[in-house]
Parts: structure tokens; C-alpha cells; sequence
């Protein structure tokens, strides 16, 4: 929504103005206003990344999702749409050349405002609100409602709206722009969980996987508890190959420019040490070994790692369990309930409940 925001009101840094005067939209709430004679930079190139996505979801449409191709042009739409997505964020962080505290004010102002009338709206056509975030709305499905507002976004708010997924189940879980649906297709769609995430490790990835998959499709308690204790079985016996238990994180300054102690910076610095090029943009690959002590003088390289010497209590308690008490809790199954199946290596009363 914030690049469609963007593209309408003309919002780029040389294009932000505090006086009302001119040919100017101005904004009383909050007191700036956009000049409407020149047009902005960003707007032009959002105009342009939007038009090249736009014809490649067009071409996507006749291919088959599995092949080479739609796989090769659904990387770039996501890519399109990622640069897209970026702009509103470039624009207000601090650290930009071309920083606009005013702009980015100006996006999140009309964000807010959009979100909260196309809800208006929405109730009052019927449509049941299931939940909103920043740049969206869930509602039940229902076609006609659903086209009336998209009409109603265009004519009266004259932006851009469109039904971007369908499901048939969604999990939400305690964050905003946290959660898993199942689609008409029954393909899964995930976002901002642990699954998406790099800086948790493979195992506990697949895991959240698995299980939301199986929670979507219908799986009992029962069977989404025995799916944990498998996962928690296989850690307890160190059957993991450990390279699904490397930990990534990316390294975003010089080394000496990092004042707190994080695992991945002080293995880069051994690293360092023993003669690599440690360069800003790299990840750091590591694993959490037994020991006492915080976990930045626990973590070594994975190619360093020994399966003998991995806590693997670490990657039970920190890794796993976080990410499938984030899916589960929502559907009733506690923490406490969890942790007891962790605690017993596989093996918990919860299994008689």
C-alpha cells in the first residue's frame, strides 16, 4: 500500500513542503504538504518497478507454477516487489542520504487513514473484519462485498486494491504480520514466523513447518503433539545432521565497529584472527556448544562444530520450542504443555490429556 500512497500524493523528499501555499496538498494533521508541480523522484521509479512486476505476475499466469521458468520470474516479481517495498523505509531511516523524517510522516499518516476507512467501509457492507495490519485487511470471503470495496478504494480513495491471497484456513498468532495460511491451491504461505527467518536454524524451520502444515490441514492435537515429540526425540538422541543447526547472521559493519558481544561477531573475530576476510555483507554460520557463561563465548564455526560438544539443550529450548509454541499456543496447546514433552525427551503426560 505505501508505494500505491506513494505514486498518488507525489511523496519524495524534494517534493515535501511545510507551507500550505501553491500548488500544494497539504495535511493539517500533521502539518506538511507535497508539492503537485514537480514531480517526485521516487514516485517515478516506484511507477516503473510497479509496471515491470505487473507484466511479469502477467506472464506467471500462463505457466506452470512447477516449471524453470515461473520459479525464475516469481524470484523477480518478489524482488520487484521487495525494491518496491523499500522506498517508504530508505526514505525514513535516519541514516539515508536522502532521509525525510517529513515524508515518511506524511506515508504513515495516509497508511493509517486509508486502512482505517477501507474498514469503515468494509463493516459497512457487511464484510466480517478478521484483522488488519499497516497495509491490509482480512475478511470473510465474499466475492461481490470484496469487489463493491475494491471499487470503493479506487473511486473514493483512488488507490490501487486488490485480493492478493485466498485461504481457506489461516493462523494468526500474537504479532501483527505473523502467520500461516492454507490457499485454495493447499499450498502453504507463511509470513514473518521463525520459517522465514534466517536467523533461526534449519531444524527448528522445518519443524514450524511441518507442524503448522499439518495444523492447517486438519491434524488432531494428538497427532501435532507426537510431531513435536518426534522433533524433540531426534535432538535428544543427536540425530540431527548439524548442519541443519547452523545459526546465520549477517554481518552489517566493520568488526571494530560493534560495541556489544553477539555469537556471530565474535566468531567472525576468531575468524578474523585466524586469517579470513571478514567483510561487511558476509554471514556467519555458527553452533551453540555446551558451557556456562553467555552464548557469544559458546559459539563456534560450524565447521569447527563436534556433535559431542553441541548443546543440544540450547537448540531444544531456544530453537524448537519458541517456534512451535508461536504456532500452537494460538489453537489452545500451551506452553506448559510443550515444555513438559521437552523436558521428557519426547515423552510427557500431556499425551494422556
Amino acid at each position: 500500500m505505501y508505494p500505491s500512497i506513494m505514486i498518488k500524493y507525489n511523496i519524495s523528499p524534494e517534493t515535501i513542503v511545510k507551507s500550505s501555499e501553491g500548488n500544494v496538498v497539504y495535511f493539517d494533521e500533521i502539518g506538511y504538504g507535497v508539492r503537485s508541480d514537480i514531480r517526485g523522484l521516487i514516485p517515478t521509479i516506484l511507477e516503473e518497478l510497479i509496471r515491470r512486476r505487473d507484466e511479469i505476475r502477467s506472464r506467471l499466469k500462463s505457466l506452470d507454477p512447477s516449471s524453470r521458468e515461473y520459479k525464475l520470474l516469481d524470484a523477480r516479481q518478489r524482488v520487484l516487489k521487495i525494491l518496491a517495498n523499500t522506498m517508504y523505509g530508505y526514505m525514513g531511516w535516519i541514516g539515508a542520504r536522502w532521509y525525510s523524517y517529513e515524508g515518511a510522516s506524511i506515508v504513515t499518516y495516509l497508511g493509517r487513514r486509508t486502512i482505517s476507512l477501507s474498514i469503515d467501509k468494509a463493516k459497512e457492507l457487511g464484510l466480517n473484519i478478521i484483522y488488519g495490519d499497516t497495509d491490509s485487511i482480512f475478511v470473510d470471503y465474499n466475492i461481490d462485498l470484496i469487489n463493491e470495496l475494491i471499487k470503493w478504494v479506487s473511486d473514493t480513495l483512488g488507490l490501487e486494491a486488490k485480493i492478493d491471497k485466498v485461504f481457506k484456513k489461516i493462523l494468526f498468532t500474537e504479532a501483527k504480520k505473523r502467520y500461516a495460511g492454507l490457499t485454495e491451491d493447499g499450498s502453504i504461505e507463511i509470513v514473518g514466523l521463525e520459517y522465514v527467518r534466517r536467523d533461526w536454524c534449519d531444524y527448528a524451520r522445518e519443524a514450524q513447518y511441518v507442524i503448522v502444515k499439518n495444523l492447517l490441514e486438519g491434524a488432531s492435537k494428538d497427532k501435532l503433539l507426537n510431531l513435536f515429540r518426534d522433533f524433540v526425540r531426534r535432538l535428544r538422541r543427536k540425530e540431527v545432521d548439524i548442519r541443519k543447526l547452523i545459526i546465520w547472521e549477517q554481518i552489517t559493519r566493520p568488526l571494530s565497529e560493534y560495541k556489544v558481544n553477539a555469537p556471530h561477531i565474535e566468531v567472525a573475530k576468531s575468524l578474523s584472527q585466524e586469517g579470513w576476510r571478514i567483510k561487511k555483507g558476509m554471514f556467519i554460520g555458527y553452533i551453540i556448544n555446551k558451557g556456562s557463561g553467555p552464548l557469544y563465548k559458546r559459539a563456534v564455526h560450524y565447521t569447527k562444530a563436534d556433535p559431542n560438544y553441541i548443546d543440544w539443550d540450547y537448540y531444544i529450548y531456544n530453537q524448537l520450542l519458541p517456534a512451535i509454541v508461536r504456532i500452537l499456543s494460538p489453537v489452545g496447546i500451551s506452553e506448559k504443555t510443550l515444555e513438559s514433552i521437552a523436558r521428557g525427551g519426547g515423552v510427557g503426560l500431556d499425551m494422556f490429556v
